[in-house]
């Protein structure tokens, strides 16, 4: 169990990691600080920028698996902040479009839309816990759109290749040694490139396993061995392996299980089990958060919207037109190794691993580079 808070540091972030990258490639309005690792890689002009994203590889897990021999160990140049919420969602969005959760929106898997007035699983637009879709169209494109950060490369410079590589989205790939060899075909052609893989392990085996389980730790050195021999067959490249968010093993509580303090809510939360958007019945909100913080004020931080924003915790810029709808009334931030449910799940009860708090666990990531001339 942890204890231990981490605020996010947006300054020595992903957000800045993108920044640095956009900066590189000539895009004028990268809008946030740059990482200086980054900058200084990125300032020994390798054709090839490769990034390489493995989900739930958080540092406190890197270590407990990997020596510090190992390569991904031994290239660790320093750690980063995930940005908040510490989700798949939060991060894959500022990865890919160089913006603050604050201005995309995308704060974790699940949000409501007024519009269709339905809380909607953002990667698979279906309604939240269900297999139905959420319309007869992308209700997360529509209404949350962001640029992609391919195309403002591109825009900057034309001449620019561009390639973002995962088993969802973008250019498929099934296995993690089939995106290998993907990286290494379209490395080994002429020109400037940027790559970027998304590869949801070991998260998977974290989910399933526990963090400190024996098949996430063979999965990370598996996914060690495989990005060495990569490394080892490029020229004239900067190899970057990071991480969306860490993972902490945590135990489930279940809303349906406290029904005056269910009754209090208008619909399931929504966001991430760990990150719980909450909206509060009219007129009940001060009964709301007497009765919430009397039963798990140990576990959860109890914020209101406003104190999300003022705290800075998704980053600053212009607010995306959802994101202050997207918080909820209150969120629920895990603060130890708690995770909220709606009603009992078995998909739910067999979910160990768990991510989107505030613990150290989960908000710091290693950043790792390796140049190859």
């Amino acid at each position: 169990m942890s204890s231990e808070i981490r605020y996010p540091d947006y300054d020595r972030s992903l957000l800045a990691l993108t920044a640095s990258v956009l900066k590189y490639y000539g895009v004028c309005d990268y809008g946030h600080t740059t990482l200086p690792e980054m900058d200084s890689l990125l300032g020994q002009g390798a054709d090839r920028v490769i990034v390489i994203i493995l989900s739930g590889m958080g540092t406190a897990n890197l270590k407990r698996h990997l020596s510090e021999t190992d390569f991904l160990r031994a290239n660790k140049v320093c750690d980063l902040s995930a940005v908040f919420p510490s989700s798949t969602a939060a991060a894959c969005a500022t990865l890919q479009s160089g913006e603050s959760p604050l201005e995309h929106s995308w704060l974790g898997r699940d949000l409501y839309f007024p519009e269709v007035d339905r809380n909607i699983s953002l990667f698979c637009n279906r309604v939240q816990g269900t297999r139905k879709k959420a319309a007869n169209y992308n209700v997360p494109l529509k209404y949350i759109p962001y640029r992609p950060l391919s195309d403002r490369i591109r825009e900057a410079d034309s001449l620019v290749e561009t390639h973002f590589l995962s088993h969802r989205e973008g250019e498929r790939v099934w296995s993690f040694r089939q995106a290998m060899q993907r990286i290494r075909k379209i490395a080994s052609g002429s020109g400037k490139k940027y790559i970027c893989l998304f590869w949801d392990e070991p998260d998977l085996e974290m989910y399933t396993f526990g963090t400190a389980s024996g098949k996430v730790h063979n999965r990370m050195r598996f996914l060690n061995r495989e990005i060495e021999k990569l490394s080892g067959d490029l020229s004239d490249s900067l190899v970057v392996v990071t991480s969306d968010h860490g993972m902490i093993d945590s135990h489930w509580i279940y809303l349906e299980d406290y029904p005056h303090l269910a009754g209090l809510l208008e619909r399931a939360p929504s966001v991430e089990p760990r990150a719980a958007a909450l909206y509060i019945r009219q007129g009940r909100k001060l009964e709301f958060e007497e009765v919430f913080r009397d039963l798990f004020g140990s576990d959860f931080l109890l914020l209101s919207r406003e104190e999300v924003l003022d705290r800075g915790l998704l980053g600053s810029g212009h607010p995306g037109e959802k994101t202050y709808g997207a918080i909820g009334d209150y969120l629920a931030v895990a603060a130890r190794n708690v995770s909220l449910g709606w009603k009992h799940r078995k998909r739910e009860k067999k979910k160990i691993g768990s991510y989107a708090g505030l613990t150290a666990e989960e908000m710091t990531v290693p950043f790792i580079a390796c140049t190859k001339k």
